[in-house]
């Protein structure tokens, strides 16, 4: 965060975050779609989420749980 975040958006992002990285997104995605759920709830604190990737990496190739893992565990 670049800056203090309220309680409700802490929980908003964080929810939406790691279940977004649950379902097999790329780290960019699950940034992004965090983002957007606090404009979907009206928070107005989109802009104070800040990701921070290594140099040399891309958030976008960055998954965290691959898509054969993830339908073995829904099935």
């Amino acid at each position: 965060m670049n800056t203090e975040i309220g309680d409700e958006a802490a929980i908003v992002f964080a929810a939406q975050f790691y279940s977004s990285i649950g379902f097999g997104q790329n780290l960019q995605q699950a940034f992004d779609q965090a983002k957007a759920a606090l404009l979907l709830k009206g928070i107005a604190e989109e802009n104070t989420p800040v990701l921070y990737v290594r140099k040399g990496l891309l958030a976008q190739d960055i998954v965290m749980v691959e898509s054969e893992a993830l339908k073995k565990v829904i099935m």
